[in-house]
């Protein structure tokens, strides 16, 4: 009875590492995987850009307050045109130059309003490259098959306008996300590391 102790011993640990050979065998591999970033939010907790998006919105109040100002003047000139003598050189003249004004304060909302969005476009296009370098070095730390961008949710207002929802739907290319696989948390703490 002794003897056959260690033999059922021998037997059972021998089974028990087949077995485990068996299971990894028929056990699907689940490799490295891809995982995912949601984009909005790396470009609301990345501190760079967020700075940035500070400057503007400083920049344009400041535009807008001397535009605002600039429009008030106008119109003060204005209410001082009506009582001129519609007949008069002064007048003219004075139509004139409030027309310049006007003109040019067009001109200089549209200046601003470009040069605006092209600093937010510039900052998306820095912000989408760091974001990608960020994903790239978390991907390759955590061994991840690939980092992909999750669409972000539809705006209702869109889906009011079938043509622009049609072709939004069009474009996405991931339609469910395991949100356990969601990576945004890493690649920010990367992005904010600098």
């Amino acid at each position: 009875m002794k003897s056959l102790a260690p033999l059922i011993l021998v037997l059972a640990a021998a089974l028990f590492a087949a077995g485990g050979l068996l299971a990894d065998r028929s056990a699907p591999d689940p490799g490295p995987g891809v995982r995912y970033v949601d984009l909005q939010r790396c470009l609301d907790s990345y501190a760079v850009a967020q700075e940035e998006l500070v400057q503007m919105g400083v920049f344009a109040d400041g535009r807008k307050a001397e535009f605002e100002k600039r429009r008030t003047a106008l119109l003060a000139r204005k209410e001082d045109l009506r009582t001129m003598d519609p007949g008069s050189e002064a007048f003219v003249n004075e139509g004139y130059r409030i027309q310049s004004a006007e003109t040019q304060l067009q001109s200089d909302v549209q200046f601003a309003q470009q040069r605006l969005q092209l600093r937010e476009s510039d900052l998306l296009v820095r912000t989408w490259l760091a974001v990608q370098r960020a994903a790239a070095q978390v991907g390759a730390r955590e061994g991840f098959g690939a980092v992909v961008v999750v669409p972000k949710d539809m705006d209702s207002a869109l889906l009011q306008q079938p043509n622009a929802a049609l072709e939004a739907l069009q474009n996405r290319n991931l339609l469910w996300a395991n949100p356990s696989y969601d990576v945004s948390e890493l690649v920010i703490e990367v992005l904010n590391r600098g």
